[in-house]
Parts: C-alpha cells; sequence; structure tokens
C-alpha cells in the first residue's frame, strides 16, 4: 500500500494557489480561448471544464503513425491545460473526467490492459483503481481500489473503507469534512444473469446511514452539509424508487427525476411519475398541478420559489411562480440556473440549423457547437460564463446580460 501511497503524496497540495483563484472571481468572468484540439489528434466529443473557467480536459484519438510507434500503450489520451497525457487503450468518457475546482488538477479512469487505473494528471495509480475525485478546495485526491484481498476507498494517503463485496465513493460533503460512499452486501448470482445480484447502504464517515436499497443513485448533500438526499431503488427491477431525505422516506414512484435542496437544505423539490404524468413534488405535494408535466426543479437563491419545466400540450415553458417564459427550442440541455438576484432564469437550448446557445429570458446568446457546463451567473447577476465549443477551439465564453 505504501507504493500507492507515494504516487499521491505530491498531489495533497497546500492550496494556496487555489484559495487565490477564489478569492479572484473575476477572471472567471473575462472570456478565454483555452485550447485546439492538436493536428495529430481527433476530438472523441468527452470534455469537461474547470467550473472558474481556468482549463478544459477533453479525450482524442491519435494519428495511426503515433498508436503505431506505441502500440502497447493505446491510441487515445486526455489534452489538459494543452498538455497531452499518456497513451492508453480505454478512457473513460464525460461523466468520468474530473477537472479540480482550482482548475489546475485532472482525474480520471483508464486502461492499457484489461483492467482500469485512476489517473491523476500524469500520475497512474498501481493495481486495480479509478474514479478519482477532488475535494472541494483540490486538496485531497479519493479514489477507489481493488485486488485480490478485495475493495478500498482511498483519500488523499489513508484507506476509509475495506470490504469484500464492491465499494463505490460518493461525494465530500461542501466543506469537505465529511465523506460519502456505498457499501454493498452479495446476495445471489440469479441463474442467466450476467452480473451478481447486491444490496446497497449509504455510509458517511464510516457509518451507516440508511437502510439497505437495491440500489442507491442520485446522492447529495445539503448545501451546508448537514443532511442529504438520494433516490432509493425498493426492488430488483427498478419499479419502486423512493426520495429518502436524511432519514425520511418520501412516497413510492416508478420514476424519480432531478431534485434539488431550498438553499437553507430545509426542503427538498424533486420530480417524479407514477406512468401517468411527470410532476413537480415537495415532500407529497404536487406543486404543479395545472401542467401536463413538470420536471428538473430548482430553488430561487433566498428559496421563496421553485422555478422548473412545464409542459401544457406541445409547448414546454420555464415556471417561476405566477410567470413562465415559452422555453426556447423546446429542450433544455443543462439545468436551470436562477440569477444570484432571482429575477432571471438562464438554460441550454438547441439553436435553428444546430449546435446550441445559452438563453436568458428573452436574450439569446451566440451559437457553439457545444456547450459543456451549464450557465455560470456573476455574482452581480449582469454575467453568465460557460463553456463552449467550436470546431477544434475550446473557449470560456461571457455573456453580457441586457438590462432588459
Amino acid at each position: 500500500m505504501n507504493s500507492i501511497f507515494g504516487y499521491l503524496f505530491p498531489l495533497l497540495l497546500t492550496c494556496a494557489s487555489c484559495a487565490q483563484v477564489q478569492k479572484d472571481p473575476s477572471g472567471t468572468f473575462l472570456e478565454k480561448h483555452l485550447s485546439t484540439v492538436p493536428k495529430d489528434c481527433v476530438f472523441d466529443g468527452s470534455a469537461t471544464f474547470a467550473s472558474n473557467g481556468r482549463s478544459v480536459a477533453y479525450i482524442v484519438n491519435c494519428n495511426d503513425a503515433e498508436y503505431q510507434s506505441h502500440p502497447d500503450d493505446g491510441p487515445m489520451r486526455v489534452i489538459f491545460r494543452n498538455e497531452k497525457g499518456p497513451l492508453f487503450h480505454q478512457i473513460a468518457g464525460t461523466w468520468g473526467l474530473e477537472v479540480s475546482g482550482d482548475g489546475l488538477h485532472v482525474g480520471y479512469s483508464a486502461s492499457k490492459t484489461k483492467d482500469f487505473r485512476a489517473v491523476v494528471d500524469t500520475t497512474i495509480v498501481e493495481w486495480g483503481s479509478g474514479f478519482p475525485h477532488f475535494s472541494p478546495d483540490s486538496s485531497t485526491v479519493a479514489y477507489w481500489q481493488r485486488d485480490d484481498r478485495g475493495h478500498r476507498l482511498i483519500v488523499g494517503a489513508k484507506v476509509i473503507a475495506e470490504s469484500k463485496d464492491p465499494l463505490q465513493f460518493l461525494s465530500f460533503s461542501p466543506d469537505g469534512k465529511r465523506v460519502a460512499y456505498l457499501a454493498s452486501r452479495f446476495i445471489e448470482w440469479p441463474p442467466g444473469k450476467s452480473s451478481p445480484e447486491y444490496r446497497q447502504v449509504l455510509m458517511i464517515d464510516g457509518l451507516q446511514v440508511s437502510e439497505e436499497h437495491c440500489d442507491i443513485r442520485g446522492f447529495h448533500f445539503s448545501p451546508r452539509g448537514n443532511s442529504f438526499a438520494y433516490i432509493g431503488y425498493e426492488d430488483p427491477f427498478m419499479r419502486i424508487q423512493r426520495l429518502v431525505v436524511g432519514d425520511k422516506k418520501g412516497p413510492e414512484f416508478h420514476w424519480i427525476g432531478n431534485f434539488s435542496f431550498s438553499p437553507d437544505g430545509q426542503r427538498v423539490a424533486y420530480s417524479a411519475s407514477n406512468g401517468k404524468r411527470t410532476s413537480v413534488y415537495i415532500g407529497e405535494n404536487d406543486i404543479a398541478p395545472e401542467f401536463d408535466d413538470a420536471s428538473d426543479p430548482v430553488f430561487t437563491p433566498d428559496g421563496s420559489q421553485v422555478v422548473f419545466l412545464g409542459g401544457v400540450g406541445k409547448k414546454s415553458y420555464v415556471v417561476m411562480g405566477d410567470h413562465r417564459w415559452e422555453l426556447h427550442g423546446g429542450k433544455s440541455w443543462q439545468p436551470l440556473v436562477v440569477s444570484p438576484d432571482g429575477h432571471r432564469v438562464a438554460y441550454v437550448a438547441s439553436a435553428e440549423g444546430g449546435g446550441h446557445h445559452i438563453v436568458v429570458g428573452d436574450q439569446i446568446g451566440e451559437v457553439s457547437d457545444g456547450i459543456c457546463t451549464p450557465p455560470i451567473f456573476s455574482p452581480d447577476s449582469k454575467k453568465i460564463a460557460y463553456g463552449a465549443r467550436n470546431g477544434r477551439e475550446f473557449w470560456w465564453k461571457v455573456l453580457n446580460i441586457s438590462d432588459n
């Protein structure tokens, strides 16, 4: 084990540079060109931007000449901060490509053989491992590891959990002081099935905080980190689902979608369906009964209202209290985002003729081939920053919001 810790000790940052970035948010709202796909590479469609606009990481396939000169390594690599990472045969897609909060480090899972490894910057962790995650202050790396002795979760240089059955890291709390993960218990290997059946429990700081479920998904800490919520699956076929908030189980549904905490963490709004229609709920209360369908709820910054998507017939609307705006392009490609002053709602929409753009109220931003982040409002609600791709170029774009 000590050899692995030696690989990761250089990554346990003092985070002095991180604190400086967080104290100077102005750089986030300056437009800048971040990277161009190298001429000898082809972008594979997976990219992740730093939330402060400092950097972008993306996966490319190398040309035949480079691959033939390194056939044992593989044809794929990550480009980060305009530097080429190691070659691999396989790299996990966007959901497994993570950039640290300070924008200085990248983590992902990749394979040169049949086993995946955790990769942080250019460091490859030994043995079976994967899915590295950064703490909120970017100072610590957490990852999962497996060998012939079982499964482990490692945070920094410390093993926080060991089991003969699978473990899954979920999240750091917002202040980085708490750690949530899933622990599994083997049930059986059903005849004719390609994988075994397990039961899962939620663990926080080494303590079990949930009952057993067939599956647990969508875990989130509350904004202050003193509560949590997740979707619990009550049967192996995923037909019975409940939103669990702390130790309180919600009503049964056939499907539960996105959910969000109020700023004070006291309430949770979520979308759910029992087959006939999808609506938005707080607890057991349907708060959108006048719509044929409703989904994707978020609270306003003061917690006084829930903003969501509502459908009537063939039309879709952004709904905030008594106000509604027709959804541009018919679909939001990223979560709805409410401005800090609570007066504007922004989202990513499809553009006529292809591509995507930011929409905020009646204002429409420029078209990009792809928009890779949700909109990020400035503290004064007058600008929106976001990551975008145009052809082979990656940009951190800024949209100035009109006073209208």
